[in-house]
């Protein structure tokens, strides 16, 4: 395989799972590990533990990814007291670097609880609480000549994708005037003369993780030195980030039917759940992890079951005859994020080893 340095990976993944999506009290990202280094190859796992760092040193890989953090709390030392200390003086002393995408990955299109949906065979997907703050309008001119150019380059950057629409776009047409003075460098028009031509301006809506990418694509193909534009942030929720997805099954089951059916899909022996608000089940909403707040949304959605993990006992009066709310453990619900991050790194670099740990990480036995 060839050689790459950490900090490519890095930027492709948090291309793909920005670290601004991740929650307040989360630490996502890189722990151990000069983004400098090279890599020889890539262990994947949902956590952290002495047993996966051993994996990734006997395979010679110098790089652990996890959904989990090993960091949440702040560390008085490194003595080797705890898991954590131990796990993090085992990486260091063998230069294992340790990156983990956690509620960053929990917010993405085609995150984690979209990869327990395609578990599940559940279509149709919306998102249960959608996240605000990630959508900005670009506002661009234009002159006429140069429009089909800079429009196909915002589109390639992805530029003008709303819900299931991509290339949208509002144009208006109209005059710039400008006057270059001394030092410019004008594409048209000559300095110390005013200059009035034919233009045509553009917006566009682009969310968050591709605003870097359009506004170089921009810069690359508008004939201007200076650029007349413009970024105004939107209140509105993104229709494709968020936490958790409510969907529907091809086929309604019976109550029982769909119980085995989630244990069948999760290889589950029990599942905690409260009692069935109806007979037939069909509309399906999941949160992995830690989802019990959403279940209002959940209801709201108009969800026969609410599929999510760490339900506390007092929750389970929550549903109240509105929805069935099942728990089918924290690990649980996640397992499946190992092959969505391996997915991604194969799918982008297809010469770099990664292998995924065989290593149990799951600290809640069921006996």
């Amino acid at each position: 395989f060839n050689c790459m340095r950490l900090k490519q990976l890095i930027k492709t993944l948090e291309q793909w799972a920005l670290l601004s999506l991740q929650a307040d009290y989360d630490n996502s990202g890189l722990a151990v590990g000069d983004p400098e280094m090279e890599l020889s190859g890539a262990v994947v796992a949902l956590d952290v533990t002495e047993s996966v760092i051993d994996q990734a040193i006997e395979s010679g890989a110098n790089l652990v990814l996890t959904h989990h953090p090993i960091v949440f709390k702040p560390l008085r030392n490194l003595s080797g007291s705890d898991l954590v200390q131990r796990c993090l003086r085992k990486a260091i002393k063998h230069d294992i670097a340790l990156y983990s995408l956690h509620t960053n990955l929990d917010s993405i299109p085609g995150g984690v609880s979209h990869e327990m949906a395609a578990r599940m065979q559940v279509t149709d997907l919306q998102i249960l609480q959608k996240r605000s703050g990630e959508l900005f309008q670009l506002s661009v001119m234009v002159p006429n000549a140069s429009m089909s150019k800079v429009m196909e380059a915002l589109f390639a950057a992805g530029a003008g994708r709303i819900g299931h629409y991509q290339d949208c776009a509002f144009v208006t047409d109209g005059e710039g005037c400008f006057m270059p003075t001394q030092g410019a460098n004008p594409h048209v028009g000559e300095v110390g003369k005013r200059h009035v031509d034919k233009e045509q301006k553009v917006e566009v809506m682009v969310s968050a993780g591709d605003r870097s990418r359009v506004m170089a694509a921009m810069k690359d193909a508008h004939p201007f030195e200076t650029i007349s534009h413009q970024w105004l942030a939107l209140d509105q929720t993104h229709p494709e980030v968020g936490y958790g997805v409510v969907g529907t099954l091809s086929e309604s089951m019976t109550p029982e039917a769909f119980i085995n059916h989630v244990k069948q899909c999760f290889g589950l022996k029990v599942i905690r759940h409260s009692a069935f608000a109806t007979d037939r089940i069909q509309t399906v909403a999941m949160c992995g992890g830690s989802g019990s707040d959403l279940l209002p949304l959940a209801i709201q959605a108009n969800a026969d079951v609410y599929i999510t993990g760490d339900v506390s006992y007092h929750r389970f009066f929550e549903p109240d005859g509105n929805i069935c709310m099942m728990d089918i453990g924290h690990w649980e619900s996640e397992q499946y994020t190992k092959d969505l991050i391996m997915r991604k790194v194969q799918a982008e670099f297809p010469n770099f080893a990664v292998l995924q740990s065989d290593q149990p990480t799951n600290p809640v036995l069921i006996s």
